[in-house]
């Protein structure tokens, strides 16, 4: 099963790479563009002699910020008029896709509506004459996203509880743990740690009860007094 947020990051990639790509020499622009949507975010040329360029790697938050504002900031990017309406459209068809494919309560026709609307992204994409919108990169999530999620929102309902995002956070913090440790066998710990954590977890400290015996001590100026006596006591 593939996990929606995995598709969201695979697939913004390939369209920022290609919009990197249309929009020289004007990448300063799309920088700035990129910027305003509130992340931080810079181009520059790699520094290996095959003059590629490199981006900064986003998170799968600011990548969904950036799919969401780009497209109505792309107006401001002297793109050829050839790419500037289907490219934009490409954009906030997918956002319109990814929004619809991780619905936690998707609509009984769900499935057929993402693989309509998966059909036509799919022949956006290709009708785009750019080298980056070849066939060849029609992705195995592009065809899972038309052809086996559809399935999977009509046999399961929907897509969210196949996320994989607990059990990655979970191995970061035990990669994190790891290389921090200076203990003999980390492994073992991190395990009896979890472990522990796991046993525990039906359990809650019980807030302790505090009565005020006396609440003319904190309006009639006992608080001062006391700490008048502390201050002279030290």
């Amino acid at each position: 099963m593939i996990d929606e947020l995995h598709l969201l990051l695979r697939v913004f990639d390939i369209l920022l790479r290609n919009v990197i790509t249309i929009s020289e020499p004007h990448t300063q622009q799309l920088v700035a563009c990129i910027r305003s949507c509130g992340v931080s975010f810079n181009v520059w040329e790699s520094e290996s002699s095959d003059g590629k360029v490199e981006w900064t790697s986003l998170t799968g938050e600011a990548k969904k910020k950036v799919l969401k504002l780009l497209p109505s900031k792309m107006k401001d990017i002297p793109l050829p008029d050839a790419f500037l309406h289907d490219v934009v459209q490409l954009w906030k068809d997918f956002e319109d896709l990814y929004n619809l494919l991780s619905n936690e309560t998707p609509t009984p026709n769900a499935s057929d509506e993402v693989h309509l609307k998966g059909k036509r992204w799919i022949e956006l994409f290709l009708r785009i004459k750019s080298d980056g919108h070849q066939r060849k990169f029609v992705t195995p999530y592009m065809h899972a996203m038309v052809y086996h999620i559809p399935y999977a929102i009509r046999q399961y309902g929907n897509i969210k509880q196949f996320s994989c995002q607990g059990v990655e956070k979970h191995n970061d913090d035990s990669k994190r743990n790891y290389f921090s440790s200076n203990r003999w066998d980390a492994p073992g710990e991190i395990m009896m740690a979890e472990h522990r954590l796991e046993l525990l977890q039906q359990y809650a400290r019980d807030r302790r009860q505090y009565t005020k015996h006396s609440s003319e001590y904190w309006h009639q100026g006992g608080i001062q007094a006391t700490r008048s006596q502390l201050r002279e006591s030290n």
